[in-house]
């Protein structure tokens, strides 16, 4: 392999784009020759040579961009308060909080209009 300057995943794509073409002068190797000449999973290489097949060669070396981004539920002081609020004393009749009385009672104070629990966990989880 020669060293670059360019991701290790789009260096072993294009890699294996090259050792799998079949043009006169060029290796034209076998998917599973190919997978175990550059250690990896042979699916990975019949994921690559599809991708360049269907959508050429910049989809097969780059990787996907992620279109399901989305932004964080909660801001600093949301946060602040709910970890303030995590270390305080519990409410009355509960020996400790939960997840949907933290997020109940962020609702009660006004901080947000809505959360659901595995925000909440996120949240905590994130600063534990």
């Amino acid at each position: 392999m020669v060293a670059g300057s360019e991701k290790a995943k789009k260096l072993t794509h294009a890699w294996i784009l090259l050792k799998s073409d079949l043009s006169k002068g060029s290796p034209g190797l076998q998917t599973k020759a190919v997978s175990k000449e550059l250690q990896i999973h042979p699916r990975t290489v019949l994921r690559v040579q599809a991708h360049f097949a269907s959508e050429g060669l910049e989809s097969a070396i780059s990787r996907k961009v992620h279109k399901q981004h989305k932004p964080c539920m909660l801001d600093g002081e949301q946060e602040s308060r709910l970890i303030a609020l995590c270390c305080s004393k519990a409410p009355a009749g509960r020996s400790r909080w939960t997840l949907q009385l933290l997020g109940e009672h962020l609702v009660q104070l006004h901080s947000v209009d809505h959360i659901s629990r595995s925000t909440v966990f996120r949240t905590l989880k994130k600063h534990t």
